[in-house]
């Protein structure tokens, strides 16, 4: 991989919270999320939840949470939870991986994953605030967008106001352009909606993100 090319992957995964918070902190709320199947749905929980295992067996976690998302899109096409469920787990898969040609064409797969999901159900508040993240951290040359990622992700916020995922990404968006303040109010406002929901790791993980911001 040549220096720029590093350069650019290495920047998408040292910045990709936005995406990792999305999958893991989201849970379906009202109208604004598509019921998906079974397996699809499945496949979802088990990259939200891998975090909370043992770091030693989180990538045999996620290959198999890949493996079921795209069974899962086998099954049916037009499922967009299976579609987005294989972006989650193929998301932390590359996180976990690191730098590599592998996972920078592995990108490109990426954005195909939420755009299809989008393309079946435009108003998947789950799925527009993880296209807007992944806007937001991938640099031009790449494709990215941050004004239409965060676009995006407000969208996200305003058909979805509890979802917590999607307000942690616009945290990410917001703190990835200078904007410390909002970002602070944001992650205050999503942390007090984590405090209700839980589990305790989740709140863990908010309160971090709010220290952080108040350094």
């Amino acid at each position: 991989m040549d220096r720029g090319s590093a350069t650019a992957v290495g920047g998408l995964l040292r910045r990709a919270s936005a995406v990792v918070l999305l999958c893991a902190l989201m849970e379906p709320t009202g109208a604004a999320e598509p019921t998906g199947s079974d397996e699809a749905r499945a496949a979802l929980t088990q990259c939200r939840e891998v975090e909370l295992a043992p770091d030693a067996e989180q990538a045999d976690l996620l290959d198999r949470g890949l493996t079921r998302a795209e069974l899962a899109v086998a099954a049916d096409p037009d499922d967009p939870v299976a579609h987005l469920a294989v972006f989650c787990n193929l998301g932390k898969r590359i996180r976990h991986d690191g730098l590599s040609w592998h996972a920078f064409g592995q990108v490109r797969r990426l954005m195909r994953e939420v755009d299809t999901a989008l393309a079946l159900s435009p108003d998947f508040a789950g799925a527009l605030a993880a296209k807007g993240g992944l806007l937001a951290s991938l640099p031009r040359l790449l494709g990215g967008d941050a004004a239409e990622g965060e676009r995006l992700v407000r969208r996200a916020v305003r058909l979805a106001p509890d979802d917590i995922g999607a307000r942690f990404t616009l945290v990410d968006v917001l703190e990835a352009r200078g904007a410390h303040e909002d970002a602070q109010a944001e992650a205050e406002a999503a942390l007090a909606l984590v405090e209700k929901a839980g589990p305790r790791p989740r709140v863990e993980q908010a309160q971090a993100v709010v220290a952080r911001l108040r350094r």
